[in-house]
């Protein structure tokens, strides 16, 4: 039902079933994940706790062909950003240190294996989309909606998370884009629309900025709202937003340059239900968006996976609960069945084991 990259070298991929997992190779504090950084390997270690005690079969990931994966970061990321990441990256290990990414950017830190972590990351999100399409391929030549009894769903469990990495920059912790990349490989495979759903409580810039010129992609993003201030205000202003490595806002009124962008930015305090509520953002705005209202359904799903609205979640100001993300999933289920790609974003409430139960109650609607 799952797969997916842990941390640094090592990744996990979790299917239907049940397998061992050798404690020894679960993420442990040290290098990057030893500074103060939210994204913590004891993240991993809940999820992957949690997600085996339902059964389902966790595989590690790692040891595969990565040359689809580099090649698509080359496409959907600027040359200038991944030499600039690649060269940070040997400097880490030439010095065993740990190093911002770029001078100004301060909470985007890497260390040694940053880089081959970002990489596996992909081809997770690769793994994940190969399989939607797969079952869209099916869906397609049984002349049925997607749910053909056989959707298994591919989770991409990955560290780091990817939604804010820009083409020409990474930020917000995140390294390459691996929502609009899976969106890339999605049409390189002979898709002719492809839907992004990003539902971490806060924008995803990234993925915005990364699919903006792509009309065949939708991008809907469903976060807290940012309290505006007086930016970018002016002509000159607004240009020279648009012109930067990161051109994309959270505000509602940004829909990008081919209107292929809906940001829905929600209250702090919001609750699943109500009139103001998040099901009513899902089922009213964001979906019908997503769809084009019904005239051109897209061939896939890929939904960005935070974990962060979850109201115990001290990162945002948002209120779900862990119920709330399994009739996320309901909703999914039904419309999508198996063509759906799913990655982790944020989500940093492992410590009690919220975090896993959310990402379990996300994904059971497949199991059940």
């Amino acid at each position: 039902l799952l797969c997916g990259a842990a941390a640094a070298a090592t990744g996990y991929m979790l299917l239907g079933g049940d397998a061992a997992v050798r404690q020894a190779n679960l993420p442990k504090d040290g290098g990057y994940d030893a500074k103060f950084v939210v994204d913590k390997p004891g993240r991993m270690r809940d999820i992957l706790s949690r997600v085996e005690a339902e059964r389902y079969n966790i595989v590690e990931s790692g040891g595969r062909d990565l040359s689809d994966a580099i090649r698509l970061i080359s496409q959907v990321h600027s040359d200038t950003y991944i030499e600039e990441f690649t060269e940070a990256v040997k400097d880490a290990k030439a010095t065993d240190r740990i190093r911002r990414l770029h001078p100004v950017v301060m909470r985007t830190l890497i260390d040694q294996y940053s880089y081959d972590a970002a990489v596996d990351g992909v081809a997770d999100w690769i793994d994940s989309i190969d399989a939607a399409m797969e079952c869209a391929a099916r869906a397609a030549n049984a002349s049925t909606s997607g749910n053909d009894g056989n959707d298994d769903v591919i989770f991409a469990l990955t560290r780091p998370p990817s939604h804010h990495a820009c083409r020409a920059r990474g930020m917000g912790g995140c390294l390459f884009c691996g929502p609009a990349i899976a969106a890339f490989r999605a049409l390189e495979l002979g898709a002719e629309r492809v839907a992004i759903l990003d539902i971490d409580a806060h924008h995803g810039n990234g993925i915005a900025n990364c699919v903006q010129d792509e009309a065949r992609i939708r991008y809907c993003s469903i976060h807290e709202e940012v309290v505006e201030k007086n930016w970018f205000k002016s002509e000159k202003d607004i240009e020279k937003k648009e012109n930067s490595v990161d051109p994309r806002t959270p505000f509602r009124e940004d829909r990008g340059k081919l209107g292929n962008i809906l940001n829905i930015p929600l209250a702090k305090g919001t609750r699943w239900d109500g009139e103001s509520g998040y099901r009513r953002a899902l089922l009213d705005e964001a979906l019908p968006f997503l769809a084009d209202d019904g005239k051109q359904p897209p061939d896939v799903l890929i939904l960005a996976a935070g974990f962060d609205a979850l109201a115990v979640d001290a990162t945002s100001g948002l209120a779900l609960e862990t119920q709330d993300y399994y009739e996320i999933g309901s909703v999914l289920r039904d419309m999508f069945g198996g063509r759906i790609a799913v990655g982790l974003e944020g989500g940093y409430v492992w410590q009690d084991g919220t975090l896993g139960e959310a990402v379990v109650k996300l994904v059971k609607p497949w199991a059940t």
